[in-house]
């Protein structure tokens, strides 16, 4: 008995260490995890700026795109020259994005702005009935075929969002989601391009 005892005893004391030794390795790997995460937001940060900001950025030519309507018409990003033009893109599947859309449908009647907002292909027919479920009715839900566009303005997370000036240069771009009737930079932009146009 005493030796089935001490047999019985071992066993346990070596499941608690198992137990201890697996919740110490799922602590590491979480650690881990977290230590990736937390290097990822600091890079992309410092790439780009402040999240949900405006960035502004040294004028450079906008990357030239083609991307489609929902009836599968071509329009081209130089179709939209003459105003500032806000390029945004988005999916479906993105939380910030889906809060950001009313923002821009709303800034979309503005006149002195152009509005673009590109989900990928296989989004296309989800952002239309997006549009239509949540009443957006000033924004075109445009769709990159192959992704293209998406390439083009190099787009590793959502939202992303350039804004490009009459003359076709980018002027400004912006990680995650941002309060477009509020931000700064904006404002500034439109107030210079009314100043110029009064000259």
């Amino acid at each position: 008995i005493s030796l089935w005892m001490h047999y019985t005893e071992n066993m346990q004391n070596s499941k608690d260490k198992s137990w201890k030794l697996a919740r110490l390795s799922w602590k590491k790997r979480l650690a881990v995890v977290l230590a990736i995460g937390l290097g990822v937001w600091s890079i992309l940060t410092s790439d780009w700026g402040e999240a949900g900001k405006l960035q502004a950025l040294e004028p450079k030519n906008a990357p030239v795109i083609a991307f489609l309507d929902p009836q599968g018409n071509t329009h081209h990003l130089s179709d939209y020259q003459s105003k500032i033009t806000i390029l945004n893109f988005w999916a479906t599947w993105c939380s910030p994005c889906k809060k950001e859309m009313p923002l821009l449908d709303t800034l979309a009647k503005e006149r002195d702005l152009n509005i673009i907002v590109i989900a990928s292909e296989s989004d296309a027919k989800l952002a239309e009935r997006f549009f239509t479920e949540h009443g957006i009715q000033n924004l075109t839900p445009f769709y990159d075929k192959n992704n293209i566009a998406f390439d083009a303005y190099r787009v590793s997370t959502l939202p992303m969002a350039f804004v490009i000036n009459p003359q076709g240069k980018l002027v400004a771009r912006a990680v995650g989601m941002v309060d477009w009737p509020n931000e700064p930079l904006l404002k500034r932009l439109r107030a210079e391009l009314k100043k110029e146009s009064m000259l």
